[in-house]
C-alpha cells in the first residue's frame, strides 16, 4: 500500500516539523522583545533601510516590475502602533539605471510576516537599530535647532 510506504517519512517530516515550528517560536520571541524594546524607549522615530531585505525573496511580475521587501520601524497604519515593519514596495524601471521608480504598495507588521520575511529581517535588526539612532540624532539636531531660532 502506498501510505504505508510513506509512514516512516511522514514520521521524520512530523518531527522536522516541531523542530522548525520550535525554532521558528524562538526567533519570533527573541523579534517581539526587540520590538517591545523599541517601542518603551518612545523615540517617535521612523526609518526604512535602503536595501532589500533578501534578494531572494523578491518576485517578478512580468512588464509590471519587481516586488521587493524592506525591514523598517514605525507607525502601523492599522493599529498606530509603535513596531516593526515590512514595507512592500514595487520597482519599475531600469533598476542598474536611474530610471527606476520605488513605490511603496503597503506595510506588514513584522510579526505578522512569513516565516521567510522573518528571518531575512532579523539578520537586518542591528543595521536597522543603528539606523535609527543616526536618525534620532538628525531628528534632535532638528528639535535643537527649531527652538534655538525662537
Amino acid at each position: 500500500m502506498v501510505l504505508e510506504d510513506s509512514r516512516p517519512d511522514l514520521q521524520s517530516l512530523s518531527q522536522l516539523a516541531r523542530q522548525l515550528n520550535e525554532a521558528t517560536d524562538h526567533m519570533t520571541e527573541e523579534l517581539k522583545k526587540t520590538e517591545a524594546d523599541l517601542r518603551e524607549m518612545n523615540l517617535g522615530v521612523g526609518v526604512f533601510l535602503d536595501g532589500f531585505l533578501d534578494e531572494t525573496l523578491g518576485e517578478t511580475d512580468g512588464r509590471e516590475g519587481a516586488h521587493h521587501w524592506v525591514l523598517g520601524y514605525g507607525k502601523d497604519d492599522d493599529s498606530g502602533e509603535w513596531c516593526l515593519l515590512v514595507g512592500h514596495y514595487k520597482i519599475v524601471g531600469d533598476i542598474l539605471s536611474d530610471d527606476m521608480t520605488k513605490k511603496l504598495i503597503n506595510t506588514t507588521p513584522l510579526l505578522q510576516a512569513s516565516r521567510d520575511l522573518r528571518i531575512a529581517a532579523k539578520k537586518q535588526i542591528r543595521t536597522l537599530v543603528k539606523r535609527l539612532e543616526i536618525e534620532g540624532k538628525k531628528t534632535l539636531e532638528a528639535v535643537q535647532e527649531v527652538i534655538d531660532n525662537r
